[in-house]
């Protein structure tokens, strides 16, 4: 696994620091591969949805799922910080962005 450039290493700043262990931060980088599924070939026994009720898998599909999951997973840390740690909610708000273009410039090779 390749380290994260320096730009997004924790720097000593406490911003980073786990919401429970309170002792830096985590980042995983994890290979997998992509699975398609079509109508009529699909093992429907862990989908809680219908496949023929959702719509076509177009141009942006997955780069859209992906950043609607890191938003939601965000705005969901950020609420924790907001209850338990209110005084970090600027400082990761402001070094999360840099984690996101990370992520997301990845995922785009695929």
């Amino acid at each position: 696994m390749e380290s994260l450039p320096s730009s997004l290493s924790n720097s000593g700043h406490d911003h980073y620091l786990y919401l429970i262990s309170h002792d830096g931060w985590l980042c995983l980088e994890v290979k997998g591969k992509m699975v398609s599924r079509t109508e009529g070939n699909t093992d429907n026994s862990f989908i809680d949805e219908n496949a023929s009720t959702e719509g076509p898998e177009g141009k942006g599909t997955k780069t859209t799922i992906v950043t609607g999951y890191i938003k939601d997973y965000m705005e969901s840390i950020k609420g924790k910080l907001e209850e338990q740690r209110p005084d970090r909610v600027k400082s990761f708000v402001a070094g999360v962005a840099g984690r996101i273009t990370y992520i997301l410039a990845d995922f785009k090779k695929l």
